[in-house]
């Protein structure tokens, strides 16, 4: 399963709340800050969401002295990048034998261009589905009953 995240490559955004965005604001702050708190207040300072200030606030953890954001940046920025080089448009359109894939496309996201919600679309068979949900990409927080009922929806029961 893929919550937006198109399967085609393309040159990553760069602006707004972008992982490359982030990555860079990341970069720029002190890498220890006294408390939790103090972390997300800096990633408000810069100008994102409270919501996104939490959640990258779980991966602070405890040193000596404060909290630090756990996370390697520049292993993420390489991670980030290369996923945009990445055409798995084949894989889609062709999934190997016994292979589920399913696509979760978020309505009011830039991710998928028209186009690409067109192609998505057209390839709905017994192996590849796809559900459209009215939200942003961050769709765990703009339609997290909607996620949860297609998860359990397209999850297999053991």
């Amino acid at each position: 399963m893929t919550i937006d995240s198109m399967p085609g490559a393309r040159e990553p955004p760069r602006g707004g709340d972008s992982a490359l965005a982030v990555i860079e604001t990341l970069e720029s702050l002190p890498r220890m800050f006294a408390s939790k708190k103090e972390f997300v207040a800096a990633i408000r300072a810069a100008g994102y969401s409270r919501a996104l200030a939490e959640w990258l606030a779980l991966n602070v953890e405890p040193t000596d002295g404060g909290v630090q954001f756990a996370l390697n940046l520049h292993e993420l920025r390489v991670l980030v990048l290369d996923y945009f080089r990445r055409d798995l448009w084949p894989v889609v359109e062709h999934p190997p034998f016994g292979v589920h894939l399913h696509l979760v496309i978020a309505d009011r996201s830039t991710s998928y261009a028209p186009t690409d919600r067109v192609r998505a679309c057209a390839l709905v068979s017994d192996q590849v589905t796809v559900d459209v949900l009215p939200a942003g990409h961050w769709v765990h927080v703009d339609d997290s009953d909607g996620l949860l009922r297609v998860m359990l929806n397209r999850i297999p029961e053991f």
